[in-house]
């Protein structure tokens, strides 16, 4: 069967109420609009998210990365999906790389019964050569995270990331019973779990992609991988032969990719669907020419007006200052203060100007995020 888009959160809360789950006010109140912050806001165009109970209250919450910064909306009711609308800043931004935007997962790292945070996490700087390690957060059972701390396999040292890793995922894979770490470098590798920890060395399990998600997604009791090819999210199936060749299960062409997952329920009926974060492309609005002749005016003139200032404040710099005269150096002073004011009106017009035209000849991108269903 081929995927059904729920739905994506909105600025309007007209379309918000369209859909299956919506952001509120506390109380329950909607909110006035639907997870606004996640729409059309320069540089929040790499989200992921995931959910689960992480305050303990018995209502699932929405974790939010925006390219490593996270927020966490409390979860208000279940059926519908409703959350706080003011977030919760959790601290401790994680690294992204060039691959990696942070995608986080909640799983119980540590036993307690409570969800702690995994993820990856760049080195310093990120993305420029430096090491790339799987961390967790603990959690405090109330919804605090504790500092990350690296994630190690049974020797002791980090688990060795080759290549470009870019997600991560803990699941039982081989059914032992052990917790395995499935990691993305874009080839999915496996560090299977044993009693001594995670196995220093991974195997690879036949599957690229820079996004996946672990879920028995057709119900047959076996774990598959939903990943991203190009502008398609996949299936690939576990059979008793292995895993089977791909299949599409929803095209993505609008989004840019990568594509960012993780398994959920959104809807409660016990079947798991997929919470997908991804990023669409705007298309500026184009100004008339009258417009646009008006702004380019005043763009010029702002830059006329700063480029003349600022010579006389060099001329100014120029001139010998006149040591023995107090009253004269005051003035002085005071001329190269005034010629600073003068300049920063029409230089911060400028720059305004040039950013309006600027955003009417570029797309715009902002983040968006989806349920995926069977």
């Amino acid at each position: 069967m081929s995927g059904h888009l729920l739905g994506r959160f909105v600025r309007s809360a007209a379309c918000a109420a369209a859909l299956t789950g919506c952001v509120a006010a506390p109380g329950g109140v909607a909110a006035s609009a639907a997870f606004s912050r996640l729409d059309a806001v320069p540089g929040d165009y790499r989200i992921s998210a995931a959910l689960g109970d992480v305050d303990g209250d018995g209502v699932e919450d929405l974790l939010v990365s925006r390219n490593g910064d996270m927020e966490l909306f409390a979860g208000l009711s279940a059926a519908p999906r409703r959350f706080a609308a003011a977030a919760l800043p959790l601290g401790h931004p994680l690294k992204p790389t060039c691959e990696s935007a942070v995608e986080p997962r909640l799983v119980d790292w540590d036993g307690d019964g409570d969800l702690d945070l995994l993820s990856l996490h760049g080195g310093d700087p990120p993305g420029l050569g430096g090491a790339v390690t799987v961390v967790w957060r603990a959690n405090d059972g109330a919804g605090q995270f504790g500092a990350p701390e690296v994630v190690c396999g049974a020797d002791g040292a980090p688990l060795a990331l080759a290549g470009e890793p870019s997600a991560v995922s803990r699941v039982d894979w081989d059914g032992d019973g052990r917790a395995d770490l499935l990691v993305s470098t874009p080839a999915l590798h496996v560090f299977a779990g044993t009693e001594y920890g995670l196995a220093t060395r991974p195997y690879a399990l036949g599957v690229a992609s820079r996004s996946f998600a672990v879920v028995d997604w057709d119900g047959d009791g076996d774990l598959d991988v939903v990943a991203q090819e190009r502008d398609a999210l996949v299936l690939v199936r576990r059979t008793r032969r292995g895993l089977a060749a791909p299949r599409v299960l929803e095209r993505v062409a609008e989004h840019d990719p990568p594509l960012r997952l993780s398994v959920c329920d959104w809807d409660g009926d016990g079947r798991a669907e997929l919470l997908v974060g991804g990023q669409v492309r705007d298309d500026a609005a184009p100004l008339a020419a009258e417009q646009r002749h008006v702004i380019e005016t005043r763009l010029a003139t702002a830059r006329r007006v700063t480029v003349a200032i600022d010579a006389l404040r060099d001329e100014l710099n120029r001139s010998k200052p006149p040591i023995g005269d107090p009253a004269a150096m005051a003035r002085r002073q005071q001329r190269r203060s005034d010629l600073r004011a003068w300049a920063d009106g029409p230089r911060a017009e400028a720059a305004r100007l040039q950013a309006r035209l600027r955003a009417a000849d570029s797309p715009t991108l902002r983040g968006v995020l989806r349920v995926v269903r069977p």
